[in-house]
């Protein structure tokens, strides 16, 4: 497995707001929501999560989709906030390539 990685590349946020007031991943509940969508910083990642900086007032337990330039959505949960901060864990692990090019596309030498 691959270790934890420091990177800073932008990613949206995406989450849902039920008429309950308690945040959803969109689709989760058939109550009506307000889709948010919020540019982020994704600070270190690995296959099983990431760290994120965010305007997005994130709290644990929280259900988000991280959405990497290029890919679809990966459902996340928020595990730790500090700050503008936090900690998120993936519902299914990134797959091994597609971490590698996220690692890649963070390193400007990379991008050329």
């Amino acid at each position: 497995m691959l270790a934890r990685q420091t990177v800073l590349v932008r990613a949206l946020l995406e989450w849902e707001e039920g008429k309950d007031g308690v945040s959803h991943l969109p689709g989760a509940s058939d109550a009506p929501r307000k889709e948010h969508w919020v540019t982020s910083r994704v600070t270190d990642i690995s296959r099983d999560g990431c760290g994120l900086i965010s305007a997005l007032a994130l709290v644990p337990d929280m259900m988000v989709n991280v959405m990497f330039p290029g890919f679809e959505g990966r459902q996340a949960r928020v595990i730790w906030v500090k700050g503008s901060g936090a900690g998120c864990a993936f519902a299914t692990p990134l797959p091994a390539a597609i971490l590698d090019y996220i690692i890649r596309m963070s390193d400007p030498a990379a991008r050329g």
